[in-house]
């Protein structure tokens, strides 16, 4: 559970906002990349496990 902070003294909504979009930025940037590591994992993982298939 995330404890609610207290708002600095002088924070005007505009600056929320600015503060809010940023964090918002941020956390949908790691969401994107740890979706990107597990597809990465995943493939890694199914090639160990699928037939090798050679080229000539």
């Amino acid at each position: 559970m995330q404890k609610e902070l207290d708002k600095p003294v002088g924070i005007t909504p505009e600056i929320q906002a600015y503060i809010d979009g940023l964090v918002q930025n941020i956390s949908q940037q790691y969401e994107s990349r740890i979706a990107e590591m597990w597809e990465q994992f995943r493939l890694a993982q199914a090639k160990r496990y699928l037939p090798q298939t050679h080229q000539s």
